[in-house]
C-alpha cells in the first residue's frame, strides 16, 4: 500500500539523517493521508448515489402501474388493480399509502388516508 511504502522509505530518510528530505516526506505522508480521506469519502457519496439511483428505478417502476381511478391510484398487479392509494401521499413523497374505508355505500365509498388525513371518495369494491 502506498501509505507503507511512505512510511518506509521515512524510515530510511531517518537512517541517513537527511533533515530536509525528512520534512519532505513529512508533507509527502500527510498528503497520502489526505488523500485516503478523500478517497474514503468519494466511495461513501458513490455509495449514497447508488442507492438514490436505485431508489429513483424502483419509484419509475411503481409509477408505471400505478393507474389513477377517480380520487385514488390503483396499482395493476397483473390483470387486477389493488388499491386504492393515497394521490396526495404519492405525488409529494413517493409513499405508497393505502386509503382506509370509512363509509360504503351503493356506488361508491369514503376513505380517508392515516397519513395526510384526507378524505376523498372512490368508486370500486374495497381494497383489492
Amino acid at each position: 500500500m502506498l501509505l507503507d511504502t511512505v512510511k518506509g522509505v521515512a524510515g530510511l530518510a531517518k537512517q541517513i539523517g537527511d533533515i530536509e528530505l525528512n520534512s519532505k516526506i513529512i508533507d509527502l505522508q500527510s498528503e497520502v493521508y489526505d488523500l485516503i480521506e478523500e478517497n474514503h469519502q468519494l466511495r461513501m457519496n458513490m455509495k449514497q448515489l447508488e442507492e438514490k439511483m436505485n431508489e429513483l428505478e424502483d419509484i419509475k417502476q411503481i409509477e408505471k402501474k400505478l393507474k389513477p381511478i377517480g380520487q385514488a391510484y390503483y396499482y395493476e398487479k397483473g390483470t387486477e388493480l389493488d388499491g386504492p392509494y393515497c394521490t396526495g401521499c404519492w405525488d409529494k413523497d413517493n409513499n405508497l399509502i393505502r386509503i382506509h374505508v370509512t363509509e360504503s355505500y351503493a356506488d361508491f365509498h369514503v376513505g380517508n388516508c392515516p397519513v395526510c388525513k384526507v378524505v376523498t371518495t372512490y368508486e370500486g369494491k374495497m381494497g383489492k
